[in-house]
């Protein structure tokens, strides 16, 4: 225990100075982390090193937004690598401290530090996520009934400063890792494509850019995938076309894994000559009353395209999109 306290000493040190010895910092690191294993840590030494966190996260937090590339990136890197070297070893023993901080970063009012503050907060929801596997299922249920409405409150106001971050941060919290381990993350993704409506179209391109990351577990989640096919095939006429866009990029990821295996029996994915048939139908209904349609309303001497008649060629364009994506498996 005493070997764990003078190298986290240490690190103190080397923060506290601005250190810039990037080399020295991860060593002390890499030993931290491996000697915090097979050490015993008691109910004692887990609240000596909650004291020592709360002592020292103003610190981190003013370090983190450094303008010197390798000392900011290096300590939002080494916080993420501690927190997931915290949940696993102590459980939910630090959950209220994480989730009081992660609050903080997320309404952090100056513009300059927004971005900073959202990809630290990200770094550490990641760790909580990836610390957390090996949970039981109750401590799993109140780790997600925090994580679940903070969740929530950061895709509502996801911006172009941020979606990249919170996308990395399902990506390395599910990276690896057995998904049926993973299912609430992979739940709280899912669900996300139920509630696309949004006046802010890029923070509602910005969730799908999230569920585009359930492509890390590949094709060990069919039926998810089933279901994103299905909603997604729905939504092609969207009115927004960096939305479509985005779309088409998950349509073609729920449809790649549909292979026939050696013995000769198809994946469980969705499959893609039902998928594109279902839209080539569609397109070519869709383009069958595109014609006989008038292609302007006239009022008051204003002439404006007709709501239906936009809505069939946001569809028409999306099915060239869709078109392309299927000659690439062909």
């Amino acid at each position: 225990m005493r070997l764990v306290t003078d190298i986290g000493k240490l690190l103190d040190i080397l923060v506290e100075n601005h250190s810039d010895d990037v080399s020295s910092m991860k060593k002390a690191l890499k030993i931290l982390s491996l000697s915090s294993i097979y050490y015993g840590i008691s109910r004692q030494d887990a609240d000596a090193w909650r004291r020592a966190f709360n002592s020292n996260k103003r610190l981190f937090k003013n370090k983190i937004c450094d303008e010197r590339q390798d000392l900011r990136f290096l300590t939002i890197e080494t916080m993420a690598l501690q927190i997931e070297g915290l949940f696993r070893n102590f459980g939910l023993a630090f959950i209220d401290n994480f989730m009081e901080q992660v609050y903080v970063l997320i309404h952090e009012k100056m513009k300059e530090k927004q971005k900073g503050s959202h990809r630290v907060a990200a770094e550490i929801v990641a760790g909580m996520i990836r610390g957390s596997k090996c949970w039981t299922l109750e401590m799993l249920d109140e780790l997600w009934e925090h994580l679940t409405t903070f969740l929530n409150e950061v895709c509502i106001n996801l911006s172009s400063n941020t979606f990249l971050y919170w996308g990395s941060c399902f990506k390395y919290a599910m990276e690896n890792k057995d998904p049926r381990r993973m299912y609430r993350p992979i739940q709280f993704l899912r669900a996300l494509i139920n509630n696309q409506t949004s006046v802010n179209t890029l923070n509602e391109a910005s969730r799908w850019y999230l569920i585009q990351q359930l492509d890390i577990f590949e094709w060990r989640i069919p039926s998810i995938w089933y279901s994103i096919n299905e909603h997604v095939k729905k939504q092609l006429d969207h009115p927004f076309k960096v939305v479509r866009d985005r779309m088409v990029i998950i349509l073609s990821l729920s449809l790649r894994f549909d292979l026939t295996l050696f013995h000769g029996k198809p994946t469980r994915q969705p499959s893609i000559d039902q998928s594109i048939d279902e839209i080539r139908e569609r397109l070519h209904q869709t383009i069958e009353t595109y014609e006989k349609t008038s292609l302007v309303n006239m009022s008051d001497q204003l002439i404006e395209i007709n709501s239906e008649v936009r809505q069939m060629l946001n569809f028409i364009e999306t099915g060239r999109d869709v078109e392309f994506v299927a000659n690439q498996y062909d």
